[in-house]
């Protein structure tokens, strides 16, 4: 991404201060290089105090989950190839909560665990994040009902349904399904939270480097 800070500011920050205003509970960072806010060419999102701590938390104020993409993808794979447990270790340094699909997960796991017992990563670091994982199972009292009812997915769509087809112009309501079917060809549909809210992640079959 070359844009300067100016329109970093204008046009890509927005809708991640618009998403943290209304309380967004993660965000997920991308194996993308950003020279305006880390010069180093080596140094993508993911990997970057500059962009994951001082960006995203304290100049951004986000105080929830911070996921990275995953490790495994070849935007973050080629900065560590002769020792690719460091990508995990690294991320997790930058700021990152949440550690995912890391390309060889014994090398990732044990890099992890040399970092903490050698004090590279402090258990306060450590503990920060495993706190804002439990505060978000304990949210939705996974502590408690720790099964999902996949036959309330049913009666959650048919509800979430109904409230769509009464809430929208008839117009409106058709190019809503039109696309909505053109993404499920080609994505994974996550899960409906209650009437008035779905949450979906598109998932396109190829992937891309900027989201």
């Amino acid at each position: 991404m070359n844009g300067d800070r100016a329109h970093l500011d204008s046009i890509e920050l927005p809708p991640f201060r618009r998403a943290i205003a209304a309380g967004v509970d993660s965000v997920m960072v991308a194996h993308v290089t950003v020279p305006a806010l880390d010069s180093d060419p080596n140094h993508v999102a993911t990997i970057s105090p500059a962009i994951v701590s001082d960006l995203l938390e304290k100049q951004l104020g986000f105080k929830g989950i911070i996921v990275t993409d995953a490790l495994d993808m070849a935007g973050l794979t080629h900065l560590f190839a002769d020792n690719i447990g460091r990508a995990a270790v690294e991320a997790f340094k930058a700021g990152n909560d949440l550690l995912l699909i890391p390309a060889d997960f014994p090398a990732s796991y044990n890099a992890m665990l040399q970092a903490v017992q050698a004090g590279e990563i402090s258990r306060e670091r450590l503990d920060r994040s495993v706190l804002k994982i439990l505060k978000a199972k304990a949210s939705l009292g996974l502590q408690e009902a720790r099964l999902v009812d996949v036959g309330a997915i049913d009666k959650a769509w048919a509800s979430w349904r109904t409230w769509l087809l009464g809430n929208m112009w008839p117009t409106r309501r058709l190019r809503w399904f039109g696309i909505m079917a053109r993404f499920c060809r080609s994505s994974l549909l996550l899960r409906i939270v209650e009437p008035g809210r779905l949450h979906f992640r598109i998932q396109p079959k190829r992937r891309h480097t900027i989201r």
